[in-house]
């Protein structure tokens, strides 16, 4: 019958359950009707991952991705030392790597002023209602170039975000170096 709608494909690509009828066209039996799983590709596994930087290895690859964000060549990276902001007890240091081979692509350093101060107040006297309530600072943003760099830096804005959320951080600040704005 030429009016009759196409019938509607499942989305796990298993073939529809018997139907009755002389020319095929009654509802499927009610004892093999079932719920649908999502497919299998349907997850989204983006090419990068975010993580807290918790060991010295991490802390190094963290300092090899500012060199080579900063232009920097092999060695100097290997010779860079963590910053004492780095460091602190209030520092959690994010770090984005490949999820194909593990290599570090980006980093961003967060300072809760919950456990200690924030670097921002050296330079900049925050208000009373800002040292109120609980604020994390952002710096030192870090990304390599190459073809996943906006993704990278989009993926460890929203990390800072969601690390917020997670803390219940009433404030989050952004502190940025004059030559490094725009890419913030």
């Amino acid at each position: 019958d030429a009016t009759r709608p196409a019938p509607r494909r499942r989305i796990d690509s298993t073939p529809p359950a018997a139907q009755t009828g002389a020319h095929g066209g009654g509802r499927e039996s009610t004892n093999r009707q079932r719920k649908a799983p999502m497919p299998a590709g349907t997850s989204h596994h983006l090419p990068v991952t975010i993580r807290v930087a918790r060991s010295d290895a991490d802390l190094r690859k963290v300092l090899a991705v500012r060199a080579a964000a900063a232009g920097g060549a092999g060695a100097q990276a290997a010779n860079a030392a963590p910053e004492t902001w780095d460091l602190r007890p209030n520092a959690t240091l994010l770090l984005a790597e490949s999820r194909t081979d593990g290599a570090a692509l980006g980093s961003l350093r967060i300072l809760a002023n919950e456990r200690g101060r924030l670097a921002i107040e050296d330079r900049v006297d925050l208000p009373a209602a800002l040292k109120a309530g609980s604020v994390a600072e952002a710096s030192r943003l870090a990304v390599r170039p190459g073809r996943n760099a906006t993704l990278v830096r989009l993926m460890l804005w929203k990390a800072f975000h969601r690390y917020c959320l997670a803390a219940q951080v009433d404030t989050m600040l952004i502190a940025v170096r004059e030559p490094t704005a725009h890419q913030y």
